[in-house]
Order: C-alpha cells, then sequence, then structure tokens
C-alpha cells in the first residue's frame, strides 16, 4: 500500500484496505463513495473482496522516528497501527538502517551486520523494546531490519536474519 504520511489515510482507506473493499486499480488519492464501504451483495463479491483482503501487515520504520514518539508523526502512525489490531491483524514491526547509527568509515563494516541477531547489540536491543512498548505489542513482533547494501558479497547470517523475517511474516499470516 502506500507509504505513511501526515496526507495519507485521511478517511476510511486503511479499513477499506483491510476488508478489502477497494477495486483494482484504486489509488490512494482516488475518491472513496459508499458501495466500496457497503457490504458485498453477492457471493461473488464477497469471495473478490476476500482475495483483495491483506493477510499480513508489516510496518516498517526508520530507528530515528523512535526518537520522537510523543510528535504528530508517530502518534497517528500509533493510531493507524491500534486501527489494523483492531480489524483483527497484528502488524510485525521492521526498524531500519541501524546500522547506519554505528561509527564506521563504511556502513558494510559495521558490527550489526556480522550476525544481526545476536543479543550484544545494546543500540538495536534498546530501540526494538522501545518499538515494541511504544506499539503496545510483544517483543517478537519487531525485528531489526538489516539488508544488503550492493550484491559484491554473500552473508550467511543476513541471508538467515531476513529468512527468519520472512518466516515471521508468512507463519503470521491468516
Amino acid at each position: 500500500t502506500m507509504g505513511f504520511s501526515m496526507d495519507s489515510y485521511q478517511g476510511s482507506e486503511l479499513e477499506a484496505i483491510f476488508q478489502g473493499r477497494l477495486p483494482p486499480g484504486w489509488r490512494i488519492r482516488d475518491p472513496m463513495n459508499t458501495q466500496m464501504l457497503s457490504p458485498p451483495s453477492t457471493l461473488q463479491e464477497e469471495a473478490e473482496r476476500y482475495n483483495r483482503t491483506p493477510h499480513v501487515c508489516i510496518f516498517v520504520l526508520h530507528y530515528e522516528m523512535l526518537d520522537d514518539t510523543e510528535g504528530e508523526t508517530m502518534q497517528k502512525l500509533k493510531a493507524e497501527f491500534r486501527k489494523i489490531i483492531a480489524m483483527g491483524v497484528m502488524p510485525i514491526v521492521l526498524v531500519t538502517q541501524m546500522d547506519c547509527q554505528e561509527e564506521v568509515d563504511d556502513p558494510r563494516n559495521a558490527k550489526i551486520r556480522a550476525d544481526p541477531l545476536a543479543k550484544d547489540h545494546t543500540f538495536k536491543e534498546e530501540k526494538l523494546r522501545q518499538a515494541a512498548t511504544f506499539f503496545g505489542i510483544p517483543n517478537g513482533q519487531v525485528y531489526a531490519c538489516v539488508n544488503y547494501l550492493d550484491m559484491d558479497a554473500k552473508s550467511w547470517a543476513l541471508d538467515r536474519h531476513l529468512w527468519l523475517i520472512l518466516h515471521r511474516v508468512l507463519s503470521s499470516a491468516k
């Protein structure tokens, strides 16, 4: 879906997305009509809506966003997050770019890249706990997302880490 901003998701778009009520080709700036929000009138319409229903939700946020949890942006994000939970979907949160906070000449040399799953990354653990507390979800729903920066060399640690995130996403899909 379209990313979050202060201008997006001003009306019932989020609910309509999670109920599969938006027609194919609909865009976030398109108007919504009453037919989109009305209950399905036929079994075929119900089946089509079910096929458009998201089965999992992933929130991706930069670690620095957690430095201003009282700000307007984060408060709106939290409100949208709660709406999704109320619709029966427990989002997974990915906190990104944690490798950028390490003071190294090249982000590819950041310690977290050697093993993103290691528990000895104090900054990472603090940010993951902070995200879980802010959104009011279990710690196991929040992951550090450490991606490849280039394709010069494979990394077992990054592959394993990204595979575990993918596995968690697929496991939580309804």
